[in-house]
């Protein structure tokens, strides 16, 4: 029922009071008798209906009034409702006129934007048709590193070998240029690497130059020059590795790292292997240089695990090498004459002529020689304090020496026996820094002896050295510093007794990856 219907009701409600209480009291009186003078009243049923009814009334009209107050708030309410959504519409409206305005803003900056990036473009492709690369393979990458040295060192002379080459060392030095490309087809891969370096004069060779097919992650098949699998060092990277050069005995056996072949390798779980046949002469040998002057090839495997405990990863393996050594002959000479002026007269004189008879020529022939070896490394995650390495080796080998105390058992007669080994640690407390340590120590020759004064005694060939290095590190480079503390029995005193040569050496590298 609405306001309008129940003020209405009300007002017939109390119409109809009035006309009940026009018809109960307008009814002529009768008149009072003589003893009665007071006037009559209504009687009490009457009355009592009366009182209801004025009661309704008032509770009626409080009930009016409450609801004429809530009208009352509700039309305020309305109204202020009211102002709320015109001041909405209005604000609204202002809203619509910067939205527009924006729009139209970010219209004419997105119009420019895309004008620019045209003629960006349009820049980038006149370079690029004027000079580009392109490639067939969808991933190529180019990389590399860079070695420059400035060493002293006190086995330094000014004075030449025998050979010619300087005697001196305090000088700086490309160690090593590499530039790197890498390219992978499916599962068909490539790389090649040329290494640039001023070690003997200026060089430019191949360094590894591989073509590659790996189906899955436990064979990868390559052939051309890669690294020959044997330990640990052999094996590491030149760009990772902290300290300036491998130790004496991963140089002397296996110069250069690298070397012509096919080879094998390929991980499962926590083993890892490789295997390789190759022509046995490493690119840092001295005579055949990855060339190979016999049928034989040397066979060489590394076999190891790696795995995690804790914070700890550790690693080892061991290995092996077998294959044919080479020993060049000799060609024929003839008969020859020789004059020594013996009293330096300048004349020839009785007894002053000599003939040298002449050799006959001696074929090449080829040896044996082989190598084992075991490797263990464990890097250790410090956390907050940083991560800490150490690692080490052992190489026994038989005539397996191809650059420092050269093994040829056909030319000496004997067989010659090689031992190595290394411990090293590395420490990096934060990326910046690294720290390392290595003592290194090989025997070019157990077996090797002289003649003194008519006596045969022993002769101790070893080389060891002790090495302390320091680098600094950014996210393209290094600065080393390592000090080299090398023990060379190979010196002699004045007397010709062996000594320890002085050989001690500073070296700073400034090292950037490309």
């Amino acid at each position: 029922m609405t306001v309008s219907a129940r003020i209405g009701c009300a007002i017939a409600l109390l119409v109809l009071i009035g006309a009940a209480g026009s018809v109960a009291y307008g009814q002529p009186a009768t008149r009072p008798s003589s003893k009665d003078h007071s006037p009559p009243g209504p009687d009490p049923e009457t009355k009592a209906k009366l009182d209801e009814q004025a009661a309704a009334l008032a509770k009626t009209s409080a009930d009016l009034a409450a609801q004429q107050r809530t009208i009352d708030e509700l039309v305020a309410r309305e109204a202020a409702l009211a102002k709320a959504l015109e001041d909405g519409r209005k604000a609204e409206g202002e809203l619509g006129k910067a939205l527009e305005a924006s729009r139209r803003i970010q219209d004419a900056l997105a119009t420019r934007l895309d004008a620019e990036h045209g003629e960006r473009l349009t820049a980038i492709e006149q370079l690029a048709t004027a000079a580009s690369v392109h490639s067939a393979w969808p991933t190529v990458t180019l990389s590399g590193f860079l070695q420059v040295d400035a060493a002293i060192r006190q086995a330094s002379d000014d004075q030449l070998r025998q050979s010619g080459d300087p005697l001196n060392q305090d000088r700086f030095s490309l160690r090593r240029a590499r530039p790197r490309i890498t390219a992978a087809y499916g599962h068909v891969g490539g790389i090649v690497e040329i290494d640039i370096n001023t070690v003997n004069g200026g060089q430019v060779r191949p360094s590894a130059v591989e073509a590659t097919y790996q189906p899955a992650a436990w064979l990868r098949a390559g052939m051309g020059i890669a690294k020959i699998p044997f330990g640990f060092e052999v094996e590491q990277s030149d760009r990772e590795r902290l300290f300036l050069e491998r130790s004496n005995a991963e140089r002397a056996l296996f110069p250069g790292e690298y070397d012509l072949g096919v080879k094998l390798s390929g991980a499962w779980k926590f083993l890892r292997y490789a295997v390789a046949a190759q022509n046995g002469e490493p690119i840092g040998e001295k005579a055949f240089t990855l060339r190979d002057p016999n049928r034989a090839k040397d066979i060489s495997a590394r076999v190891g695990v790696e795995t995690h405990a804790g914070d700890a990863t550790v690693a080892a393996g061991f290995s092996f090498l077998t294959g044919r050594g080479f020993h060049a002959g000799t060609p024929a000479t003839k008969d020859v004459l020789v004059w020594r002026d013996l009293n330096e007269d300048g004349v020839v004189n009785t007894g002053e002529i000599q003939v040298v008879a002449g050799q006959a020529a001696t074929p090449s022939a080829s040896f044996d020689r082989f190598g084992v070896g075991a490797d263990v490394e464990v890097a250790i995650d410090l956390h907050t304090s940083g991560k800490l390495m150490v690692y080490g080796e052992v190489v026994a080998a038989g005539n397996l020496d191809r650059a420092n105390v050269i093994a040829d058992p056909i030319a000496t007669g004997r067989d010659a026996r090689e031992l190595g080994w290394y411990l090293a640690g590395v420490y990096e407390p934060t990326k910046l820094w690294a720290f390392g340590a290595r003592f290194d120590v090989y025997d070019p020759d157990a077996d090797a002896s002289e003649l003194r004064t008519g006596t045969v005694v022993p002769l101790d060939q070893k080389l060891s050295t002790l090495s302390a290095t320091a680098a600094v590190r950014g996210e393209h480079g290094r600065l080393i510093l390592q000090f080299d503390h090398n023990t060379n029995h190979l010196g002699r005193t004045m007397s010709g007794v062996p000594t320890n040569l002085g050989d001690d050496a500073v070296t700073l590298r400034a090292e950037v990856q490309l």
